[in-house]
């Protein structure tokens, strides 16, 4: 399924999105920076960890509200709250006012609001899209966010620490931005049937380099980029396999708990290279991903053999 043949609510997403990528990523990659320098780094670790807490609750929150509410009404208030929460952000690191620690107040939010965001655009496009041509609209869309994570870090080392205030303020502009491209070119994907079903119911990234070889490292973020794409249009597809339709948001709000638990003890990594070092953090780091891919292979497994026992009866 070509970008060409995609209706035009997915390519709207698309291009709003390619853009919030990138301004957030121009500010992430920095942010613990700023916090170890505003708090320590210790207290910057801490911090972080607890303001990913809040996107764990918000993660669950959001894909049951998803399934509840619909998928645009949810993506066009997450896009709306995350543009304000960067405005206080901004506000924040202002020429007339700075304060840290309503700075950390506009981060969390911005990350409470993203994490709602994350299950209705996932569901969105499993509403959407045939299940034969999932993997592939789920790849592009991953492709375009790896691509911020590359051109957001070299933007935002130059104008992060020199044009703080005036970023920020580009970052509430492109959300809210995003909000009125999803208000005005998408449709709501979720049946009218699902919502009242669910209706029903409720009645009831950052690492520092600083030893060791520069190409070894190109050559080890190329391959774990690669081997990201390769299994995200696989992982998303697996899931809107595994979803009954009323609950296809929460399904998804459960699945990304993958990325908001690991930002959530990512910041870790921060204290750990002052205790441990770098390299015995990146062993670590290392041992994580290989018992993720046996967890992998476990689930994998016994979705095969449930299918084949199905199958036979």
């Amino acid at each position: 399924m070509r970008i060409r043949d995609w209706n035009k609510s997915l390519k709207s997403r698309l291009i709003g999105e390619v853009f919030m990528n990138i301004t957030y990523w121009m500010l992430f990659p920095f942010l613990a920076i700023y916090f170890a320098d505003e708090f320590g780094k210790t207290m910057a670790g801490m911090l972080m960890i607890l303001s990913q807490i809040f996107s764990v609750t918000s993660n669950l929150v959001g894909g049951y509200c998803a399934d509840r509410f619909g998928r645009k009404r949810m993506m066009v208030f997450a896009a709306t709250g995350q543009g304000l929460s960067f405005f206080i952000f901004a506000l924040a690191n202002s020429p007339f006012y700075n304060s840290p620690l309503l700075a950390f107040a506009g981060f969390t939010l911005a990350g409470v609001f993203g994490a709602f965001y994350a299950p209705a655009r996932d569901a969105s496009v499993a509403d959407m899209v045939p299940e034969e041509h999932r993997s592939v609209v789920y790849a592009v869309f991953y492709t375009s966010f790896n691509i911020a994570v590359v051109i957001g870090p070299i933007l935002g080392g130059i104008f992060f620490f020199l044009y703080r205030f005036e970023l920020l303020l580009f970052a509430t502009v492109v959300c809210l931005l995003l909000a009125w491209i999803l208000y005005r070119f998408s449709h709501e994907s979720l049946s009218p049937q699902t919502m009242m079903e669910m209706k029903v119911k409720s009645s009831g990234w950052i690492g520092a380099i600083k030893y060791g070889n520069f190409y070894i490292f190109i050559l080890a973020m190329f391959i774990f980029t690669m081997g990201e794409l390769l299994i995200v249009g696989v992982q998303q597809s697996f899931i809107s396999k595994l979803a009954p339709e009323n609950m296809m948001g929460q399904y998804f709000a459960a699945a990304s708990l993958r990325n908001t638990i690991g930002r959530m003890i990512a910041p870790l990594s921060i204290p750990m290279t002052a205790w441990f070092g770098f390299v015995w953090t990146f062993m670590i780091l290392t041992g994580l991903a290989v018992v993720s891919a046996f967890l992998y292979l476990i689930v994998f497994t016994l979705f095969e053999q449930k299918r084949a026992a199905s199958s036979s009866l």
